[in-house]
């Protein structure tokens, strides 16, 4: 299929077939290359999942007073990834890090940022990230408030910057003031700042990234206090008043599952925050941990053999290791979606959706899809994403004929499972 398709359960999404006499086995070489591709599947269909969330969460809210591609920009601003380390090797970062930005721009996994802008004909935007704070950098000045003041002056007008703020006591770098100040302006804390921006009219945005301690507490905190301090607009949506941020907002990025950036969602909305108003999560290891082969149970398998085609099946002691007799036709008509069989045998009527990357018997031995970049595939994720149908009417999606090839193939080489295979 072409990379960025939307797939089923059980359908054969790549198909390798040797067209040279002698060459057969090397099909089977390509094995563990093709399962490969696991990782990128099963974390861009977990992102694109997170993406439908938050289209679901912010439609909830507006309703039909935003376009579909103003939420949809509001639901990719809310994953910013932090994956770097979590990486096993520098291929991954890349790969990977590449991977994460057809869902989410925000990065700071620099080699997959580049991969991907690379990979995009250098499309200015297509991996962004903002000038943030590490613990060091603050360790290293004087004062926590000198390295905060030191990045504050950096930023352009208009310019967001991430202010860590859990080195010494969170809510003391936040809100501090001097009792000594009889103008009552907040000095050396990040709400100062904050305030600064709005008092000069300078749209800084002070982001306060709290990294330790109860993250519902500190961002609830965090968004309550800058409206007592008037750091928020109001915002009318269908007769009911929601609040914004202004020039302080947060970035979380302590140990984030989607569970627990649910529950802050919600903690959120419960107090009339829009969570895309205030802040954002920074995911770092749950983007590379939460995804295994085993969630999709990716395989490889022959299912055909020789010049006629003939279907092979195995027929494993645990029937979910089965397999289909092929070559097979994988299609994408309005009929076949419709009825829930997209999965035939190439003698059957239909077209085929998949397409061909590579043919070694051909003078252009590359197929067109091969010169896509990312903004085709992302296009074609989003898209699908939308237009497809969310499930199949047919759990198991292929036609009767390949049914009726193995229920042959069962009574010929293992009769004995009949009645454990039949209705699977």
């Amino acid at each position: 299929m072409p990379c960025g398709s939307v797939f089923y359960p059980h359908e054969p999404i790549v198909e390798v077939v040797n067209l040279s006499s002698g060459f057969g086995v090397l099909s089977a070489w390509f094995e563990s290359k093709c399962l490969q591709t696991w990782a990128s599947l099963e974390m861009t269909t977990q992102l694109e999942h997170w993406v439908l969330y938050y289209k679901r969460l912010i439609t909830n809210i507006y309703g039909t007073s935003l376009t579909p591609q103003e939420i949809d920009f509001k639901a990719r601003l809310m994953i910013h990834n932090f994956g770097d380390r979590a990486g096993i090797c520098p291929q991954e970062s890349e790969w990977l890090g590449e991977t994460a930005c057809l869902s989410f721009s925000g990065t700071d996994t620099f080699a997959g940022g580049y991969c991907y802008w690379k990979n995009s004909n250098e499309s200015v935007g297509s991996a962004i990230s903002v000038a943030a704070l590490a613990h060091r950098n603050v360790q290293s000045y004087k004062t926590e408030y000198d390295c905060y003041r030191a990045l504050y002056n950096d930023l352009k007008d208009g310019e967001i910057g991430s202010f860590v703020a859990d080195l010494n006591n969170y809510k003391n770098a936040v809100f501090l003031m001097d009792d000594n100040d009889e103008t009552g302006v907040f000095k050396d804390c990040l709400l100062g700042l904050a305030l600064e921006s709005k008092r000069l009219e300078n749209n800084k945005v002070v982001v306060s990234r709290p990294d330790s301690g109860s993250a519902i507490d500190q961002i609830l905190w965090t968004c309550r206090l800058a409206m007592q301090h008037g750091l928020y607009r109001e915002i009318n949506i269908n007769g009911k008043i929601w609040f914004g941020a202004t020039t302080l907002k947060f970035i979380e990025g302590d140990g984030m599952t989607w569970g627990e950036m649910q529950s802050i969602n919600k903690a959120l909305l419960d107090e009339g925050f829009l969570p895309w108003e205030w802040g954002t999560y920074g995911v770092g290891g749950g983007l590379r941990n939460a995804i295994k082969r085993d969630n999709s149970s990716f395989k490889y398998a022959l299912c055909a053999l020789g010049n006629e085609d003939k279907s092979v099946v195995k027929f494993s002691d645990t029937p979910g290791k089965a397999t289909l007799g092929g070559p097979f036709k994988l299609l994408r008509d309005t009929a076949s979606l419709e009825s829930g069989v997209t999965i035939k045998h190439s003698t059957e009527d239909g077209q085929d959706a998949r397409v061909v990357y590579y043919n070694g018997l051909k003078e252009d031995f590359f197929g067109d899809v091969m010169f896509e970049n990312n903004l085709d595939i992302k296009a074609r994720i989003q898209e699908q994403m939308n237009s497809m149908p969310k499930r199949l009417a047919m759990d198991i999606p292929v036609s009767q004929k390949l049914l009726d090839i193995r229920l042959e193939l069962m009574k010929e080489n293992a009769p004995d499972k009949l009645d454990l295979f039949l209705n699977k």
